[in-house]
């Protein structure tokens, strides 16, 4: 009896390779038009320059609080690159952009062989948990871009762990865990920018909307500059490393000195923006004591005054 051959089999159909989808390109219709003509608000920080050739930060290192002044790699080489001298903020109210200013002390343009991170941090709730992070790297040139910059926001609140601006023991929360904006890609691709300022070229300038502060008039601010993302994902650091594990680049902390594991970042105080703050905020800058009032000089009297308005003292002359 013969043996049945098999039933037939269909020739597989050839499926045409279908073409990826093509990436909308983003269209921008607000772009910053930056003036330093109005009074900023300004933080002026610790520069570490002038103990570098000691490898060692001359002051501004609190570590329990959150205040960073680390600009040196983990041989305590000192990187003016991400040593911030000074920030400023420019907020005008008919404006619908906010600018920050961070001035330092080196031209990041000369080290372009690593990659650095700049950012101002908000906390718009005044609880010391910051809320909203906007990063850049290092600008390319002094024409606004969004190439480089990101927004990150902290949903779960757990940035600073039990206690805002103060150490608690690791690990802490997960950080700013949602990008909001990532160079354009968002709900609004005009969210922020960044560029060279064209000033001076030791100034990154980052512009972002004021609706990143969710109608919040009042809110505290401060700047960060960073070495690679290892520095700047695990927020608030010091809930992240014991004292022991972060080091410090003051030989003054000789328990911690030198630098470990937290290292090549710098940060500033918070200053408030849109009132007055009573000094109790969590990381807020010292606040200078009111000048005194001064005593009216008689017939044939002077008022000599020297120092600032934090130290400033007055003798009565007479002849």
């Amino acid at each position: 009896m013969p043996t049945p051959l098999p039933p037939p089999t269909e020739e597989p159909t050839e499926v045409p390779p279908t073409e990826a989808p093509t990436a909308k390109p983003i269209v921008h219709t607000s772009k910053p038009e930056f003036s330093t003509s109005g009074d900023p608000q300004v933080i002026h920080d610790q520069e570490s320059d002038r103990l570098a050739e000691e490898k060692q930060a001359y002051g501004g290192d609190e570590f329990v609080f959150g205040r960073y002044e680390r600009p040196f790699d983990q041989d305590m080489n000192y990187m003016p690159i991400i040593d911030i001298k000074q920030a400023n903020l420019f907020r005008e109210e008919e404006d619908e952009f906010v600018y920050a200013t961070i001035r330092l002390m080196e031209d990041p343009a000369m080290h372009a062989d690593q990659v650095y991170y700049y950012g101002i941090e908000l906390d718009i709730d005044v609880d010391g948990r910051g809320d909203i992070l906007i990063l850049t790297r290092t600008p390319s040139s002094d024409q606004w871009a969004v190439e480089g910059v990101t927004v990150w926001k902290d949903l779960n609140e757990d940035i600073g762990s039990n206690t805002p601006m103060q150490n608690d023991p690791p690990p802490g929360g997960n950080g700013y865990e949602v990008i909001i904006f990532d160079e354009g890609d968002s709900y609004d691709p005009d969210l922020a920018w960044s560029r060279i300022s064209v000033e001076d070229p030791t100034f990154i300038d980052i512009a972002f909307k004021r609706d990143l502060l969710e109608e919040n008039e009042m809110f505290l601010w401060g700047s960060w500059a960073f070495l690679g993302e290892e520095q700047y994902n695990p927020f608030d650091h010091h809930d992240h490393y014991t004292y022991e594990q972060a080091g410090s680049p003051m030989k003054s902390e000789q328990d911690y000195y030198p630098l470990k594991d937290l290292y090549a970042l710098d940060n500033t105080c918070r200053a408030a923006s849109g009132f007055k703050p009573l000094g109790s905020e969590p990381g807020l800058c010292p606040i200078p004591p009111e000048p005194e009032g001064e005593p009216e000089p008689g017939p044939g009297c002077r008022l000599v005054c020297t120092g600032g308005i934090a130290a400033r003292i007055c003798t009565l002359v007479c002849e």
